[in-house]
């Protein structure tokens, strides 16, 4: 694996787990731990999920629901957000990115107090994403940089492109599905070209809530195989422009 970079494009790491929680837990439940962040977290919200609601003999989707299920939580200088809810835990770590260690250490930390008012009986989901920006040189041709990349046909204006693409791959050796988000996004300057490359890895399954080192044993695992997919998306030239 090759050292940390030190102009590392992460501008977003997520960390996430799904969850069922007992039936009498609520909102309310996070009151206490709403209070407990404060300084941490200062700027608090609600947090709300959407559902369609069905209806026999009439139209498809006769309504859309937007359910309150928790609150959002964002620090003071916004490098973090934590989400919990009663079918959720979030943290996401933005720019600038420190280290694994570190944001591991820290989801772990939150997660320890979000279970003791949550009371999860089961985890149904793992998963780790990675949010990337590079930024080019203007002059360069895509493939100088990247090893993922649209073939263009010979159009009018190619050099104004904007794309975006996805790719889907499962991943059976890890029992994960591994989802490359890849696209053109606003560069910080004219003469820069931003290239996002959004790196999603997930397991839906079934976890003992009770064994901790085989959830964060896994989570080690999403990691090592982000680290492999960042690496064959990008050429030695990225890797010299970020080290």
């Amino acid at each position: 694996m090759p050292e940390p970079y030190a102009k590392a494009p992460i501008v977003e790491a997520v960390i996430d787990l799904r969850v069922t929680v007992p039936d009498e837990i609520t909102v309310h439940a996070f009151d206490q731990l709403k209070l407990e962040l404060m300084q941490e977290f200062p700027t608090q919200g609600d947090f709300f999920v959407a559902a369609a609601q069905y209806q026999i003999n009439e139209s498809p989707i006769s309504s859309v629901v937007r359910e309150h299920t928790g609150f959002r939580f964002e620090s003071a200088d916004k490098r973090k957000v934590l989400i919990v809810s009663t079918q959720s835990f979030t943290f996401s770590q933005l720019a600038p990115y420190d280290s694994w260690d570190t944001f591991r250490t820290e989801a772990r930390d939150y997660w320890d107090r979000y279970k003791a008012v949550a009371r999860p009986t089961r985890i149904s989901r793992l998963g780790v994403r990675y949010i990337n920006r590079i930024d080019l040189p203007i002059s360069n041709r895509l493939h100088a940089y990247l090893k993922l990349f649209p073939t263009v046909p010979a159009i009018p204006n190619r050099a104004s492109l904007g794309f975006f693409m996805q790719l889907q791959v499962p991943q059976p050796d890890i029992e994960s599905m591994l989802i490359i988000n890849e696209g053109r996004v606003e560069a910080p300057n004219p003469e820069t070209f931003s290239i996002l490359l959004d790196i999603d890895l997930f397991r839906d399954g079934a976890w003992d809530i009770h064994d901790e080192e085989s959830v964060w044993d896994f989570f080690e695992q999403l990691r090592a195989r982000k680290n492999e997919v960042f690496e064959a998306c990008i050429t030695q030239k990225t890797r010299e422009s970020i080290s």
